[in-house]
């Protein structure tokens, strides 16, 4: 009589690979090929989540113009859109590169204020040695060269009085723009949540296909504008604080 064995663990277990691999070598049927591939299939990205670029919306911009299926009227309110979206885009890049000129000044204030202080001593110091040369330097004119003299210090009085005309002016400038963006940071939330609403809400009815995503890409760009202005106001007054620390404004 032959006495059953159990096999060992590793004959066990190469048994059950090579059923596995014989169950998975099954042809599928037509309904477990259209479950596994969409199993696989990567689900659409949302246009917002896209990277947009200047081309991408110029082509739509294109497409929406050529289109038959649109008339004049949509055509133009879709060009609309997507020419203010270009607009926006570029802002937003010039935004960033703005941010990095207001932090370089910023950095830079405590060099540029002793750079013009020593200017200002320097222009000090000539004008208190004047007067001691000035009789002679006078004396040796002659009337023709008197009148030229005359006219060019005429002239330096006019530059010095309109520099000074327009430090006070920035000045000014300057704490308009100060409040200017208080304003702003203060109702960067309520502008935020205006655009998010826009973009949730349904079109309205009938509206055609094209002038909703170019009204849906305009938001979205708007978003990231109003994303970039944040970085920018902050940058822009910590710039005028860091100049008004060392008196350059």
């Amino acid at each position: 009589m032959q006495i059953f064995r159990p096999q060992s663990a590793a004959c066990v277990g190469g048994t059950f690979w090579i059923l596995l691999l014989l169950y998975s070598a099954r042809p599928l049927s037509a309904q477990q090929a259209v479950q596994q591939a969409a199993f696989i299939q990567p689900q659409p990205v949302s246009p917002t989540a896209k990277v947009v670029t200047a081309e991408m919306i110029q082509e739509r911009r294109q497409a929406a113009a050529d289109s038959a299926d649109l008339d004049d009227e949509t055509k133009k309110k879709v060009d609309a859109l997507y020419a203010q979206a270009l607009d926006n885009l570029k802002r937003i890049a010039e935004a960033s590169s703005e941010v990095e000129r207001l932090s370089s000044l910023r950095e830079s204030a405590p060099q540029r204020a002793q750079e013009l202080t020593e200017t200002r001593k320097q222009v000090q110091e000539s004008l208190d040695a004047l007067p001691s040369d000035a009789l002679k330097f006078l004396v040796a004119l002659t009337l023709a060269e008197l009148q030229t003299e005359t006219t060019r210090k005429k002239t330096e009085l006019a530059d010095r009085k309109a520099e000074q005309q327009a430090a006070a002016g920035q000045q000014d400038t300057r704490d308009n723009r100060r409040r200017e963006i208080i304003a702003l940071q203060n109702s960067a939330k309520q502008r935020a949540d205006d655009l998010q609403k826009q973009l949730d809400a349904q079109p309205p009815a009938g509206e055609p296909a094209a002038l909703t995503d170019a009204r849906r890409l305009d938001l979205s760009i708007r978003q990231k504008l109003l994303n970039s202005e944040g970085p920018l106001l902050q940058n822009e007054l910590a710039a005028y604080d860091a100049e008004a620390s060392v008196s350059i404004v």
